[in-house]
């Protein structure tokens, strides 16, 4: 069985909601980033001071393995960066309140916490 590829439009549309919220909660945010070190992988985002000092790297997984992206998996793993795999599509249609479980869930790695994140 061969993985089908994720449309672009469901990464891009999950990529356009994760900057959205990012936007209105203030969370400083990179979207559809290549990683140099490993050629041919985009992540689908980055976000520090969550998941791990180092930031979390966000991978986006897809039917019908779910398989993340294993260079990304082993750089973030070498590089002590929290690594999450979404699947974009769902992603693409959360809500306001998934996207703060998300976040809660990555947990904060900061000074002080965003007000809206113990909320």
């Amino acid at each position: 069985m061969t993985q089908v590829p994720e449309s672009p439009s469901e990464r891009t549309r999950a990529a356009n909601a994760l900057r959205d919220f990012a936007a209105k909660f203030q969370v400083p945010i990179e979207t559809q980033i290549a990683v140099d070190e490993c050629p041919g992988s985009i992540a689908l985002g980055f976000v520090p001071q969550f998941g791990s000092p180092q930031g979390v790297l966000i991978d986006s997984i897809q039917p019908p393995s779910y398989e993340g992206d294993k260079a990304l998996m082993n750089y973030a793993h070498c590089k002590g960066i929290f690594y999450s795999q979404v699947n974009a599509a769902q992603m693409a249609n959360y809500a306001e309140a998934d996207f703060i479980a998300m976040f809660r869930d990555w947990g904060y790695c900061g000074d002080s916490p965003p007000s809206w994140l113990s909320g």
